[in-house]
């Protein structure tokens, strides 16, 4: 299963809380009144393999292995509704781990070594070189770039808006190879990042 919190809004406190099952479906409870049922977010044809929530608070996403990631509209849960999802589609073997900017409007997702943003202008690009893949992904809050990270040990920061994605900086040095089973996320903040089973320590260029 997997996990996700909503962000935090103007009083500080989350709304929801999203878990994906191997079953094919999500449920997404609220934490305003958690006495209630949690809603079914049900059509993936397999067991999903990310959730999380864009950055402004709209939507829910889940990914799942049946080459999907679906975007849940979460206004439409506040009025009591639940409207279809879009949709996007992508080879079920290739994708792993998908990232949302900061405004909504745009997806990006890991597809072996390549990334595909989806969206008001969809794009698809080699991000990591041949026989390796791009295991985790993220956008950046201030400048709105892309950063992947490579089962060949490179991070990558993407300048995005271009006729194709324009890689600004590379690299990073590799600390430790042991944690947690399973973890697919990107620790930004901190001056280093963790992807699945692999954590680095992020270059002093790319944290300028």
């Amino acid at each position: 299963a997997c996990f996700a919190f909503s962000p935090r809004g103007p009083d500080q406190r989350c709304r929801w809380l999203l878990a994906g099952g191997i079953d094919g479906a999500a449920r997404l409870w609220s934490l305003a009144d958690t006495e209630a049922a949690p809603i079914r977010l049900t059509g993936h044809a397999s067991a999903i393999i990310d959730v999380e929530f864009s950055p402004n608070g709209r939507w829910a996403v889940t990914t799942a292995l049946d080459g999907r990631t679906r975007f849940w509209d979460l206004a439409s849960f506040e009025h009591g509704q639940k409207s279809e999802p879009l949709t996007y589609s992508f080879p079920p073997s290739a994708g792993n781990s998908v990232a949302i900017s900061r405004d909504g409007r745009t997806a990006a997702l890991a597809l072996g070594n390549e990334v595909r943003l989806v969206g008001e202008a969809p794009l698809t690009w080699k991000a990591a070189s041949v026989g390796t893949f791009v295991n985790a992904l993220e956008f950046e809050a201030g400048s709105g770039n892309l950063l992947t990270c490579g089962t060949g040990g490179e991070l990558v920061r993407w300048q995005l808006g271009q006729i194709q994605p324009k890689a600004i900086l590379r690299g990073t040095t590799k600390v430790e190879l042991s944690p947690p089973e399973g973890m697919k996320a990107f620790a930004l903040d901190g001056g280093g990042i963790v992807a699945n089973h692999e954590a680095y320590l992020l270059d002093a260029n790319l944290n300028t």
